[in-house]
């Protein structure tokens, strides 16, 4: 497959992946790639971070939501965080499979922990959802992560503000920190880039993420 950025350039995802093993990272920043998932819709990924978790990396997110929206958890509450949710387990389960072949070989797994009341929550996954501080640069709902950061994609607000797929409605979606408030919210950005919190029982967008290392 091959993808075009902003900047014209043309690579299949696996000579991204040799690039990025040889520490040519800088020049994806900033670019976008579109896909055709197997269910036949299209998607627009966009590099939201570079070299952020560790060296020779890349952080791609969906910039907008995908076509149908979920619940972060089936039966609500947020015990057990983003490991314990049913949205991470649909997300690396059953969503993953649609993305292109030749994409899922070069997807590296990500390590998420959540101190949730002193207790850790570890996990390793091949699509997360950012937190509250990766998509905001703050935690005003959730507890502070130790290490955490702001994806750079996401200091611009428009960028927070994202559809229902590439032409649908503006909807909230959901992020992987749990509230620290209460027991039934996660984190949430609001269709006009806001933050705040949200049911997890509800239905709203997700905009997954993933690691090329």
């Amino acid at each position: 497959m091959e993808i075009t950025t902003k900047v014209m350039q043309q690579a299949t995802w696996q000579q991204i992946l040799e690039d990025v093993k040889a520490g040519e990272t800088v020049k994806y920043a900033r670019t976008e790639a579109e896909i055709t998932l197997k269910d036949g819709t299209t998607a627009v990924l966009a590099v939201a971070a570079v070299n952020h978790y560790k060296d020779k990396e890349l952080v791609f997110v969906f910039k907008n939501y995908l076509s149908d929206k979920k619940p972060m958890n089936k039966d609500g509450g947020n015990a057990g965080g983003w490991k314990k949710s049913d949205l991470r387990k649909w997300l690396n389960k059953e969503f993953v499979k649609l993305l292109p072949d030749d994409l899922q070989e070069v997807i590296q797994k990500k390590k998420t922990v959540q101190v949730i009341d002193g207790e850790r929550y570890k996990c390793k996954d091949y699509l997360f959802l950012p937190s509250e501080m990766e998509m905001f640069g703050e935690c005003e709902y959730s507890e502070d992560q130790e290490g955490e950061k702001q994806f750079p994609y996401y200091a611009d607000k428009h960028n927070r503000s994202r559809t229902i797929g590439k032409n649908g409605c503006w909807e909230f979606g959901w992020l992987s920190s749990p509230s620290a408030s209460n027991t039934t919210d996660f984190c949430r950005v609001g269709s006009g880039g806001n933050d705040n919190g949200r049911d997890a029982r509800d239905s709203g967008g997700v905009a997954p993420a993933f690691v090329i290392r």
